[in-house]
């Protein structure tokens, strides 16, 4: 079974999960669950072929990112996620 993650309504459940989790981050790792001090949002590097989920890094709202004013080549987008130390740098 598969998901078609770019419908309009799930762009917008995730990016406004990623939004709340990148703004309440700190707060939950200081007064969560004690699992949260054990989470870190480093984004590990990806084998060949696999990619992120695009609409989180293009999202302006989220610290770090900038809109993307057009589409990023393979080898352009690998060395953004290079400069970029985790989710929700």
């Amino acid at each position: 079974m598969t998901y078609d993650y770019n419908l309009s309504n799930t762009v917008s459940h995730l990016m406004r999960f990623a939004q709340s989790l990148c703004q309440n981050f700190s707060v939950l790792q200081a007064r969560g669950h004690p699992k949260w001090r054990e989470v870190s949002l480093n984004l590990p590097a990806l084998g060949p072929g696999w990619t992120y989920y695009p609409p989180p890094q293009r999202d302006p709202r989220l610290p770090g990112r900038t809109k993307a004013k057009r589409r990023q080549s393979p080898r352009e987008s690998a060395r953004r996620r290079s400069e970029s130390s985790g989710f929700c740098d």
